[in-house]
């Protein structure tokens, strides 16, 4: 059994209603629809949530490049041996934290507990070199993105201001002064987060494919009849007892 993207002639067209923004799938061959059948049970839902985490990586992967985009420059034309930029154009600066703040969000939200999909990704399946800029990213959304933690990313400190107001006297003044970063990443060849990204994404789609290989050739176990009878109906198919069964068959058995 393939997947949906290698059938050849096979189109997808999606849809979503206006009013209550319930979202259809129609799948089409060579121009005529296909009947389907929802999966349902644990396996089929750990599959749909990994592709939901890869949707996510895969997202925070073109965010990050957008921003690195609209500041690239910046970081380029900075004097040799500084590592930091103090940026001066809010509106462009603005916009590559929304994408670099988006970016940290959806990676870290595929590594935190979401009970919606079914599927969280964990630490240990990255490699050993990608463990500890995960750490470091994790907790820049945990102190950054999403609290103000234990790290001082961001910080605020007041004063109050001598302001000499006549040759001799002075006024009191209250001000605040505020420091927040707008992107945190290296450019050049070492970029961490954007290899950090490609990795978990690899991660994924990896788990991804060996979820969808397994329910479908657990699928493939029961019959083209049976199929056919469960797409006449609107009720979803639990995969679980399949996939259980399929695995107790012997080796050569159809």
């Amino acid at each position: 059994m393939q997947s949906d993207k290698a059938v050849p002639h096979l189109r997808v067209e999606r849809f979503i209603d206006p009013q209550t923004g319930e979202a259809t799938v129609h799948y089409l061959w060579k121009d005529r629809l296909v009947s389907k059948v929802k999966l349902a049970g644990r396996a089929a839902e750990q599959a749909s949530g990994l592709t939901l985490i890869q949707k996510d990586l895969a997202n925070a992967r073109r965010w990050i490049e957008q921003a690195q985009q609209l500041i690239g420059d910046d970081f380029a034309h900075r004097p040799a041996d500084t590592q930091y930029v103090h940026a001066q154009d809010r509106a462009r600066f603005d916009t590559a934290k929304a994408l670099f703040v988006a970016s940290l969000a959806f990676y870290a939200k595929a590594f935190t507990e979401a009970n919606g999909r079914k599927a969280q990704m964990q630490r240990d399946w990255l490699d050993e070199p990608f463990r500890e800029p995960h750490d470091y990213y994790m907790n820049l959304r945990h102190n950054f993105a999403a609290h103000s933690g234990d790290l001082q990313v961001e910080y605020a400190e007041s004063y109050v201001l001598l302001v000499p107001v006549s040759r001799h006297a002075m006024d009191l003044r209250f001000a605040t002064n505020r420091v927040q970063p707008d992107f945190v990443q290296t450019f050049g060849e070492e970029q961490p987060f954007v290899a950090l990204v490609d990795h978990a994404l690899a991660k994924i789609s990896e788990r991804y494919s060996l979820a969808a290989e397994r329910l479908a050739a657990a699928a493939a176990s029961k019959s083209l009849a049976f199929w056919a009878a469960a797409s006449s109906g609107s009720e979803a198919i639990n995969m679980d007892p399949i996939v259980a069964a399929s695995k107790k068959k012997p080796i050569g058995h159809k």
